[in-house]
């Protein structure tokens, strides 16, 4: 763990000259004084100073001088353990403040005997720069930069960005697997390039007289001229929501439906909304978070309605079932949505990815109906993303790339494979758009054999989920089976495991 400890000393003087500026020195009196002291007192304090005890400095520290030694400077102490995150993260900001301001730095390697990280396994660079940069010709720069040199060749390492919580950020250009690097088997240089493509518009939204969150209440984001540009559903876990965007102004809203007719958002704060306007608005203007509270409530006529109902099955009764069943329905027209196979799968790195062509290609060799395939923005590498289009119109499918940033208060994970599981099994209410009613989850490496449109029309009962169960026909198989002992035993208390490699999932459910 690093600690930057900065010391600022005000001169007194500086303080009594601004009190007698603007009167006789007979008047500074020590009531005036003490009414001073006190209003600078109140003012909130935005840093915290910390007293470092007398530290040794024969052995473990580097001291880094200040660049004029007649100007004011910082005094900046460091303590940290030389081969941790945090050590190899400080070194970029200490770096930047000795080139931006006059500063006297002591870093003090404070290592410890166990537990340590040594050997390194994870290298960080901390992307940050001491001013905009420019070409010979005045052009922009190309923009800050992460190198990393003196690198193990051995190791087989994974590349991942780090950024900041309402930041959405992509891979653009990289001819390489940077989920597979292996240094040693390359010729050159690896490298690649990042871009921020979205800012979050984030919220917590409640019911003002429960307050409880709405569950499968339905906003919408857009513009005065594109009223839906984005939507989303209301979480149960904190109410929670978030909205793609980008710099500019934005009018939040309740969905057209049953959102609207049901509920009134009746407060908001952290809105740029005017006085006496209708919509929310809400201008991203900044790099830094965007938080929104809301609070909703029900209509006078509308209290007993449930959000999640449907108004169609309250309306069905004996004599609408009569007529259903004496009725023919093949003329019905039949919504083209409806009929089409919604195929949602997630992959990262190269080899995936070439299963996961292989894993199309079998879908759609096996259906004659229309096909959507959607994929997790997140981890597809640029070589995939500009593939997509040409295998569209060969084989003659629809796509669809969809994104979602790992909520900021759900338990943060380190490891990329499992917050890649967590993506296709925590999220699946909000990763898609609110009119997909059925989708069906095919991993990446599986290959299909059947026709797809079997589960599509498969009643799943008014289960949300259908999970196909392990098989435990073949005993000598049962060495494997790992969830026939130990934790995952007690954990099922007699229950069949269920594989997440194919499932059905009913959205509006």
């Amino acid at each position: 763990t690093g600690y930057l400890l900065c010391a600022v000393e005000l001169p007194s003087d500086k303080i009594y000259a601004a009190l007698t500026k603007n009167m006789d020195e007979a008047e500074l009196t020590s009531d005036m004084v003490m009414k001073t002291v006190a209003l600078l007192a109140a003012r909130p304090q935005h840093r915290t100073r910390f007293e470092l005890p007398q530290l040794g400095e024969e052995h473990s520290v580097i001291k880094l001088s200040a660049q004029s030694g007649t100007s004011p400077a910082l005094d900046v102490v460091v303590v940290v353990d030389p081969v941790s995150r945090g050590a190899q993260k400080i070194g970029p900001i200490l770096s930047v403040l000795q080139h931006t301001t006059n500063c006297n730095i002591r870093i003090f390697l404070n290592c410890i005997d166990k537990h340590s990280d040594m050997p390194l396994k994870s290298f960080y660079r901390y992307v940050v720069e001491p001013e905009v940069t420019f070409t010979p010709e005045g052009r922009l720069g190309p923009g800050p930069l992460a190198r990393f040199s003196n690198m193990p060749p051995a190791p087989l390492l994974t590349q991942n960005m780090h950024v900041p919580d309402n930041w959405l950020v992509e891979a653009v250009a990289s001819p390489y697997d940077l989920d597979n690097i292996r240094l040693e088997e390359v010729e050159s240089v690896v490298h690649s390039q990042f871009e921020l493509e979205y800012l979050l518009l984030e919220g917590h939204c409640f019911e003002s007289t429960l307050g409880n969150p709405p569950r499968g209440l339905q906003i919408t984001l857009g513009t005065e001229l594109e009223p839906v540009q984005v939507d989303t559903i209301v979480m149960a876990n904190l109410g929670y929501f978030q909205l793609k965007a980008n710099p500019g102004a934005w009018v939040l809203r309740l969905r057209q439906g049953r959102s609207a007719d049901i509920f009134d958002i009746t407060s908001h704060e952290g809105s740029d909304t005017p006085e006496n306007s209708t919509d929310i608005k809400a201008l991203i203007s900044s790099f830094r978070p965007h938080v929104l509270k809301l609070k909703v409530t029900k209509k006078p006529d509308k209290q007993h309605m449930d959000l999640l109902g449907d108004d169609d099955q309250a309306q069905s009764g004996i004599w609408n079932s009569i007529t259903s069943t004496f009725s023919s329905t093949k003329d019905e027209p039949v919504d083209p949505a409806d009929a089409t196979i919604n195929i949602f799968s997630v992959a990262s790195g190269h080899l995936y990815e070439r299963f996961l062509r292989i894993m199309m290609l079998s879908v759609l060799k096996n259906t004659k109906s229309p096909v959507k395939f959607w994929f997790l923005k997140n981890y597809l590498s640029p070589t995939f993303k500009d593939f997509l289009p040409r295998m569209a119109q060969e084989y003659g499918f629809e796509y669809e790339l969809v994104q979602y940033k790992w909520p900021r208060w759900l338990h943060q994970q380190t490891e990329k494979q499992r917050i890649i599981w967590g993506y296709k099994i925590l999220f699946l209410d909000v990763l898609f758009p609110l009119h997909i009613k059925k989708i069906i989850f095919v991993d990446a490496d599986q290959v299909v054999r059947a026709d797809m449109k079997e589960l599509v029309d498969l009643d799943l009962g008014g289960a949300p989920y259908g999970y196909t169960p392990f098989c435990d026909s073949r005993t000598e198989m049962d060495g494997f089976r790992f969830w026939k002992q130990g934790y995952w035993r007690n954990h099922l208390q007699g229950r069949r495991y269920h594989i997440s490699a194919l499932y059905v999932v009913d959205l509006k459910r």
